[in-house]
């Protein structure tokens, strides 16, 4: 039913994924439910899944959208590139979810003292965009040590 085949095509004019409007609605029907899971996932679970992807998945996708050599096969070129853009998509949900959790865990730690926090004063970390509220200056990546 994917390629437009079938009863449902022929009864309910299902249309195949060169219909760009029942692909996108076909495409949102089986979002859903992935967002669905995702966001119901435990830490652990988050961990398999980003794991299964960057070992088994993600290498390849980024090895034939990187660099293209001419005369490469344009439908194989747009399916890795639908890959990348999902790939980008659930690693998004992944993120939100595990903030979701970590979120979660801080609300039941206790608040007195921080001796739950990895971070102790004097420790040099990466930081990655990181800005204050409408400070004019570009958001900061680099060393920083925690005060």
């Amino acid at each position: 039913e994917r390629r437009g085949y079938g009863l449902v095509n022929i009864h309910d004019g299902v249309k195949g994924d060169d219909d760009d409007v029942s692909r996108v609605l076909r495409n949102q029907k089986e979002r859903l439910p992935t967002e669905a899971t995702i966001m119901s996932c435990s830490e652990e679970e988050i961990r398999m899944l980003v794991n299964f992807i960057k070992e088994r998945v993600l290498g390849g996708v980024i090895a034939a959208t990187s660099q293209v050599p001419i005369g490469t096969d344009t439908d194989v070129l747009a399916r890795q590139y639908v890959a990348r853009r999902r790939i980008h998509w659930m690693s998004k949900l992944c993120e939100r979810r595990l903030l979701e959790l970590t979120k979660n865990q801080e609300d039941d730690s206790p608040s007195e003292g921080n001796e739950s926090s990895i971070f102790q004063e004097g420790m040099v970390v990466f930081v990655h965009g990181w800005m204050e509220k409408e400070d004019p200056r570009p958001p900061y990546i680099g060393l920083s040590t925690i005060l």
